[in-house]
């Protein structure tokens, strides 16, 4: 992730989803299927936009693929908050969750 130009690169095998989610879009980072050290195809890149006000949201197969805020203005709270709103609310509760939220610092001057 890249502050200074607004990119992202991403690239990954396994049970990690990410998405880079606003109120105003929602983009998916796609994970390859497989398993690091096993059994892993050719593993893509992908690189996209990253808006000054969108979060960066990655997380464990423990947590429901296909969520949606409701209420977009979770999304203005502190990424630690996010990141335990997203757990209570998605969990599958028969997996172990692990989430990740990533908020864009500001340009300091």
């Amino acid at each position: 992730m890249d502050r200074e130009t607004g990119r992202i690169r991403f690239a990954g095998a396994g049970n990690i989803l990410g998405r880079v989610i606003s109120g105003i879009g929602d983009r998916t980072l796609v994970s390859q299927s497989g398993t690091a050290g096993v059994q892993v195809r050719t593993v893509q890149e992908q690189e996209m936009d990253w808006p000054a006000h969108a979060l960066v949201i990655l997380h464990s197969d423990g947590i429901q693929s296909r969520w949606q805020f409701d209420d977009a203005t979770v999304l203005q709270r502190d990424p630690a908050i996010v990141a335990a709103f997203v757990i209570w609310k998605f969990s599958r509760g028969r997996d172990d969750a692990t989430v990740v939220v990533i908020r864009r610092a500001e340009n300091q001057t």
